[in-house]
């Protein structure tokens, strides 16, 4: 089992101490992919508010957004791309570990 506080040190200095859920809810991102049902050139205009990146493939749109921020964001980008008229076969996603976080943390001190 994971402890309830994290702490990171990165060469003697203490980066952080946090509580488990404060330091993901603060850090933490989730990662949307939308598998496309055909490629796409570019994201359309209709969905620059996004802030959407598309696959190196064209397969995909990708969103990524702060853990607890979502507010019912992610069902109004799905009616936003459906009114766009780009379909969609499948969606996933992926959050932020904690070994992601630690890794931003030391790349960042460095």
């Amino acid at each position: 089992e994971i402890a309830d506080r994290i702490g990171v040190i990165n060469r003697g200095k203490r980066l952080l101490v946090e509580d488990k859920d404060v330091l993901m809810r603060k850090l933490g991102k989730k990662h949307l992919a939308i598998q496309l049902h055909s490629r796409l050139e570019e994201i359309p205009a209709s969905l620059s508010s996004w802030s959407l990146n598309l696959s190196e493939a064209g397969d995909q749109l990708i969103y990524d957004y702060e853990l607890g921020s979502n507010h019912g964001a992610i069902a109004r980008l799905l009616q936003d791309v459906d009114a766009a008229g780009i379909g969609f076969d499948d969606l996933s996603t992926r959050q932020t570990s904690l070994e992601d976080i630690f890794v931003s943390l030391i790349g960042e001190a460095e």
